[in-house]
């Protein structure tokens, strides 16, 4: 990207079917901080509905919009598009 005159990319990391109550979880989301990399504060758990609106070929969120983890896929778009619009202003 530097060599494009592109500024570097901006890494984020999101615990995908973690249970923050489950003492591994818990370190290896101190092991991701402690290597300075930069933790969505979204937490994705593992649910059965993932797997029913894949196994119909249907989102989460239009299979069951009202369960967790429709909920769940909402606040990954909504952390992901809120750091897009800080990056917007701070350009």
């Amino acid at each position: 990207r530097e060599q494009l005159g592109l500024p570097p990319t901006r890494r984020v990391w999101m615990l995908n079917e973690s249970d923050g109550r489950v003492k591994e979880a818990q370190f290896i989301e101190q092991a991701l901080r402690d290597a300075k990399l930069e933790l969505l504060p979204v937490r994705w758990a593992s649910r059965v509905a993932y797997n029913r609106a894949r196994g119909i070929g249907e989102a989460t969120i239009s299979a069951e919009p009202d369960s967790p983890a429709a909920k769940e896929v909402l606040a990954l778009y909504k952390a992901v598009f809120a750091l897009r619009e800080e990056q917007k202003g701070a350009a």
